[in-house]
């Protein structure tokens, strides 16, 4: 793959069915496109597998499902800004539709 180290490419084919779930979750969840969630889980995947620490005692996949799962929460909350506009207020409101989601990251 160009772009991808050949190891780092082994590693992502076996970790896929994470990333397909954790992509059809939020999917189904939020509604977003499957496609540009699990595009962007993948990119995730690959800047947390470079920030993985096995001497924390956490497991490579507990870690990745946490760290993809918390940044692709924060892609769609920083994407899903829209602004309304008031005809009397001059001011636009800026809506989230994630506000309640809490991320937690432990790592």
């Amino acid at each position: 793959m160009s772009g991808i180290p050949d190891h780092d490419f082994a590693k992502l084919t076996e970790h896929l069915k994470v990333l397909n779930s954790l992509a059809r979750s939020l999917h189904k969840q939020t509604g977003w496109d499957f496609h540009d969630l699990f595009s962007e889980g993948c990119y995730q995947y690959l800047l947390a597998r470079r920030r993985f620490n096995p001497e924390k005692g956490v497991k490579f996949t507990t870690f990745i499902w946490n760290t993809v799962r918390n940044s692709l929460l924060n892609y769609i909350r920083m994407s899903s800004k829209v602004v309304t506009v008031i005809e009397d207020d001059p001011k636009p409101v800026i809506k989230r539709p994630l506000k309640d989601v809490f991320v937690y990251d432990a790592y």
